[in-house]
């Protein structure tokens, strides 16, 4: 038989005992809690429901190399003189 969980004393319900998720993050108001229980639920709330503001940044410059704007092209390039006639 496992032992019994530990009693978070600083959570809001001190005579709860907490699932092993929440012990490990103690973090209950920051974090949204799992269980993995509900397959729709995980559907929901995943990445790419909502507007995803930077992600979706983020990922077209990771399709493009992450190319940056203001880089110059090389300046030691050879100079050719122009041809005379």
């Amino acid at each position: 038989m496992a032992a019994p969980l530990p009693l978070l004393c600083d959570a809001p319900e001190a005579s709860h005992r907490g699932s092993p998720s929440q012990i490990v993050d103690r973090a209950w108001s920051v974090r949204v809690r799992h269980d993995n229980w509900s397959t729709k639920a995980i559907r929901r709330k995943t990445t790419g429901t909502g507007r995803m503001r930077h992600l979706k940044i983020v990922h077209r410059r990771f399709r493009n190399g992450f190319k940056e704007v203001n880089v110059k092209k090389a300046v030691n390039a050879p100079k050719v003189a122009p041809a005379k006639k």
